[in-house]
């Protein structure tokens, strides 16, 4: 058996509107928070200014060890990048130190490895890159690395050479003057006024999500307005439509939606009405569809039969009523013969 459910399109529009509303809403509140944080977060930890590279290298025997800094001076609240560069014989295996967290003086954080790369026929490259932020002043050693080293000397022996890496002394300053005691007492000051932190406007953001919620309702209220039976073609008189549709429903009586038929049926006749008497009979109560119908000047008792189908549908509805199969093809049956009286041709007969 064949099932029909529907939402008539006030309920549409309704929902639609409180949906669009919500996630404009959202998405400004969302902008607002992720600007603002950035705007007062800063530049926590910024990357040294300038290019004074320091290096150190490390050879054994066909194996070339470079570790590479960026800069060899660094403020207390720079990061400094280093770069670990294993050169060595094609078919051997190289292991790069993966660190971090604390190490030595320096907190650190370990990127991918990269290689082995291609040098030449007979040699190959491996790389990773280290970022450090440190946790003192003065002139710090990079934390201590070791490679692992392995070549095949025979097929059947595997020679492994554990190398450590030569260290590069970074200098790390600080922003306090050379003479600066931190641990004289200082005299107790008054209250210091901390200036505001700077936040993006919030009315660009609240302006543009009124607009764009504006802007979804209109589409959502010119979409609600469209004829509820999408499957009706546009030129299609109003009553050749409504009689195509409750044709489809012949049959389609199920115990399991019996509120839904009786919906559709309303919302046929209601989209009838609607094109026939040029009414907005989707946004009028029962009785305001009926009552326009009724004084129509050549109403035949219309208004009554449609308000005694419709109220049908109503008690179905609002009220569980639960009608038979015959009284569920008698109600679609009723609605067919109100439309086709009411038809134009039958009015200008």
């Amino acid at each position: 058996m064949a099932s029909v459910t529907t939402m008539d399109r006030p309920s549409r529009f309704w929902w639609w509107s409180s949906a669009a509303a919500v996630a404009a809403i959202a998405v400004a509140a969302a902008l607002y928070v992720v600007i603002g944080y950035q705007g007062d977060r800063g530049d926590l930890l910024t990357p040294a200014a300038g290019d004074d590279r320091v290096r150190s290298e490390t050879t054994l025997g066909d194996a070339t060890i470079v570790l590479e800094a960026e800069h060899g001076t660094i403020g207390i609240a720079e990061l400094l990048e280093v770069t670990l560069i294993v050169e060595g014989p094609a078919g051997s295996l190289v292991t790069l130190p993966k660190l971090n967290g604390a190490a030595g003086s320096f907190d650190v954080e370990s990127r991918d490895a990269i290689g082995p790369v291609t040098i030449d026929a007979d040699r190959r490259r491996w790389m990773r890159t280290y970022l450090l932020a440190p946790l003192e002043v003065g002139t710090l050693a990079t934390p201590p690395m070791t490679v692992i080293l392995q070549e095949a000397v025979r097929q059947d022996r595997i020679e492994t050479r554990r190398i450590d890496v030569e260290p590069l002394a970074v200098e790390v300053t600080t922003v306090l003057p050379p003479d600066a005691n931190i641990g004289k007492p200082r005299g107790i000051l008054g209250p210091v006024s901390l200036p505001e932190p700077e936040r993006p406007l919030l009315w660009p953001w609240i302006a543009g999500a009124a607009l764009a919620l504006a802007v979804l309702a209109y589409i959502v209220r010119r979409l609600s307005r469209r004829r509820p039976l999408e499957d009706r073609a546009s030129d299609e008189p109003a009553e050749v439509s409504a009689l195509s549709a409750l044709a489809r429903l012949e049959g389609a009586y199920s115990a399991d939606d019996i509120e839904g038929f009786h919906i559709r049926i309303a919302a046929i006749l209601r989209d009838y009405a609607e094109r026939r008497f040029d009414l907005p009979a989707s946004y009028l109560t029962t009785q305001e569809v009926a009552a326009v119908v009724a004084a129509r000047p050549k109403s035949q008792g219309w208004g009554g039969r449609l308000t005694t189908i419709l109220g049908h549908c109503d008690l179905v509805k609002f009220a569980r009523l639960r009608p038979s199969p015959e009284e569920m093809d008698q109600t679609r049956a009723a609605a067919a013969a109100f439309i086709r009286d009411t038809s134009a041709d039958s009015e200008e007969a």
